[in-house]
């Protein structure tokens, strides 16, 4: 898992893609994950 996904999934995030070697650091090119929320899940996991 990546760096603060455990809180977006806890949050109700979901992976919508993944731009594979968009970002170089450390010496080695790192995937960017996109995640998205809508605001109708927003409201259903808000009134949980």
């Amino acid at each position: 898992m990546y760096t603060g996904g455990k809180v977006y999934y806890r949050l109700g995030f979901q992976v919508e893609g993944r731009l594979r070697q968009e970002r170089y650091g450390d010496g080695a090119y790192h995937d960017l994950i996109v995640m998205g929320l809508l605001r109708e899940e927003y409201e259903e996991e808000k009134d949980l």
